[in-house]
């Protein structure tokens, strides 16, 4: 399925901004809206969420814990899994089974998000034992898709609060591969950009 750019989001949210239909376009944020799975809070260098999201901003990870699942560990060359998941981690393929591919991944961190499996074999170490990967979501944006919340201790401000995400995808190109959305910018304070001129192609 073509699934290429057309619009880019506003900067700022105007709820209520009436826009013309987008025909065999495909809408991916509601006209008046910003996206509301925008990271507002990362983990910061040390992997842990130390924010509390703030409504309507949503909790992506607990406080205290690292991102939950990431992978840890993946298969070395010789596409066969070594290693044994330890603590909460999650064992994604049995020691000693088949990879589909030397990327694929063997461990993963559990729920606390926190790596506590070391490698074996030529099975390779992605996340250091003990830690939790660094800069993931902590905290999203929720339904106003406008951040609320303020990062706390290491935590990285990835989205100014009352801010929404810019440059984000408002419309893509449909199954006919024609542009046939014009950027709407009714409202003055609008400032979609139209990426493909209406009626020509989309590129891939």
């Amino acid at each position: 399925m073509r699934t290429w750019t057309l619009l880019f989001t506003v900067p700022i949210a105007l709820l209520g901004t009436p826009m013309r239909g987008a025909w065999a376009d495909l809408q991916d944020i509601a006209p008046g809206t910003g996206l509301q799975s925008a990271v507002v809070v990362n983990t910061g260098a040390n992997g842990i969420c130390e924010t509390t999201a703030m409504p309507d901003d949503l909790q992506a990870t607990p406080v205290g814990q690292g991102t939950p699942f990431q992978k840890e560990i993946r298969c070395g060359a010789n596409k066969v899994a070594e290693s044994a998941a330890m603590g909460d981690d999650t064992q994604l393929i049995p020691v000693g089974g088949a990879c589909p591919n030397a990327n694929a991944g063997v461990v993963d961190t559990g729920n606390d998000g926190i790596a506590n499996t070391p490698a074996a074999g030529d099975d390779v170490q992605l996340i250091a034992v003990g830690t939790a990967p660094a800069n993931t979501p902590c905290v999203i944006a929720g339904s106003n898709a406008t951040a609320n919340t303020t990062a706390a201790a290491d935590d990285v401000q990835v989205l100014a609060v009352g801010s929404v995400q810019v440059n984000t995808t408002v419309i893509r190109c449909g199954p006919n591969g024609i542009a046939d959305t014009t950027a709407n910018n009714v409202n003055p304070l609008g400032d979609d950009v139209q990426l493909v001129a209406v009626g020509a192609a989309c590129a891939k």
